[in-house]
């Protein structure tokens, strides 16, 4: 039972790391379209769109964890490849770890 209580609360503490990372609070534009503040800038996209992107993971595709994880490997890879050969990289590895962990906890627990 204490197992379960650790994981419980873990996992409580982990969503709201993330949530305060990604800051889901909705700030209107000008044109009243909503923005999200996600790794302290700010997105018109909403942080799960956001995650689907950084990952490269078409929205519409069904996923589960095994391919979250593939596409943060070759996210990291690619990233890595640009490094090696002088280009500027798009999103730092902080951003990856974000998109991949937050996509893999609204699997767990959808947010409403």
């Amino acid at each position: 039972m204490n197992g379960f209580l650790f994981a419980s609360t873990a996992v409580i503490g982990f969503i709201r790391l993330a949530n305060s990372l990604f800051r889901d609070n909705q700030p209107l534009k000008e044109d009243g379209k909503p923005q999200y503040i996600i790794n302290e800038k700010v997105s018109p996209l909403h942080p799960i769109t956001k995650s689907f992107q950084v990952l490269g993971i078409d929205k519409g595709t069904l996923i589960d964890p095994r391919e979250i994880n593939m596409a943060f490997s070759k996210q990291l890879r690619y990233a890595n490849e640009d490094r090696v050969l002088g280009y500027k990289v798009k999103h730092s590895l902080k951003e990856y770890k974000l998109a991949k962990d937050y996509l893999l906890i609204t699997m767990i627990m959808p947010l409403s």
